[in-house]
């Protein structure tokens, strides 16, 4: 169950908004019937997931430790299941939003085990993208971020031992697809995995919007371009990772849509833009920011191009 977007609340409850049978069980049966119809037609079915932190947020003020929201988790066992600072009075955030859930703690690291098993069994999910996924890796509970991805200790690799990545050549598994990044220490981690995960490759896209929309103005070497293309084994091959390993995509909610790219000099989110590229690698495509970009009037008809 979701508030505010990306800010989860319950890691076991679809969402009863998007459902149309309200009833009790209603959103499960639905999401269940979804994933068998996506079966039936040949394809996988991967969902969005945010471990990194929940609804409940951070501090209203980061100058005042006294008002929190305090909906589950905080009301249970703060330091078990946020990293704080050193002092313990604030929350410590790479993400953004809040603050980290604390992925170190072992309870912590249970309810997300749990949650994906879930998911993978009850509901019949084939894999998982994870939002800001190097706070799965952190190795500090408290007072520091540490991302670490020989540590055995960490969510990112108990993730790994518990539910098994899918082999490379298919059968029984799950996708198991990094966000590879967040904010702030060494939280930048493209090409910083473990096997079995893929990523979304940050360089695949910077390198192509640059050398796309700079013409003549950045440089960007041929050599630079091979890479990407080829499916960025600077990044991938040292750890016996594969092209597919690597999302390439061009545009996603972090950024301008690519029609805008080409198109415009300024923001304007009521565009919408798609994109195809052929790569080395798994093609990612969207439809601008966080896919949900509308026409400017509120009367259905086609998207307005305008910049």
């Amino acid at each position: 169950m979701n508030y505010w977007g990306y800010a989860t609340l319950d890691y076991f409850a679809p969402d009863r908004r998007y459902a149309s049978d309200r009833s009790p069980g209603g959103p499960t049966r639905e999401f269940k019937a979804m994933v068998e119809a996506f079966h039936d037609a040949g394809l996988k079915v991967f969902i969005d997931v945010v471990y990194n932190h929940t609804g409940e947020g951070g501090a209203w003020d980061p100058a005042d430790k006294t008002t929190y929201n305090l909906y589950s988790f905080r009301g249970l066992d703060n330091p078990t299941y946020y990293s704080l600072t050193a002092d313990m009075q604030f929350s410590w955030d790479n993400t953004g939003v809040g603050g980290n859930f604390n992925t170190h703690s072992a309870v912590a690291q249970n309810l997300i085990i749990d949650s994906l098993a879930y998911w993978r069994d009850a509901m019949g999910v084939d894999g998982f993208r994870f939002d800001l996924a190097p706070v799965l890796g952190n190795t500090c509970e408290h007072g520091c971020f540490n991302f670490d991805k020989l540590d055995p200790n960490t969510a990112l690799n108990r993730i790994v031992r518990e539910l098994g990545p899918r082999p490379p050549g298919g059968g029984d598994g799950v996708d198991l697809i990094a966000e590879p990044w967040a904010i702030g220490e060494n939280s930048y981690q493209v090409g910083g995995f473990p096997t079995g995960w893929s990523e979304w490759n940050g360089q695949y896209r910077d390198t192509i919007r640059r050398a796309q929309n700079k013409l003549g103005v950045a440089e960007v070497s041929v050599a630079a371009l091979a890479a990407r293309f080829s499916g960025s084994s600077d990044f991938y091959q040292n750890n016996g990772r594969s092209p597919w390993n690597s999302v390439n995509f061009i545009d996603a909610h972090d950024g301008f849509a690519s029609k805008d790219v080409f198109s415009c000099n300024g923001t304007n989110n009521l565009n919408r833009g798609l994109s195809v590229l052929p790569t080395a690698g798994i093609p990612k495509t969207t439809a601008g920011i966080r896919g949900a970009r509308r026409p400017i009037s509120a009367v259905p008809r086609a998207p307005d191009w305008r910049c």
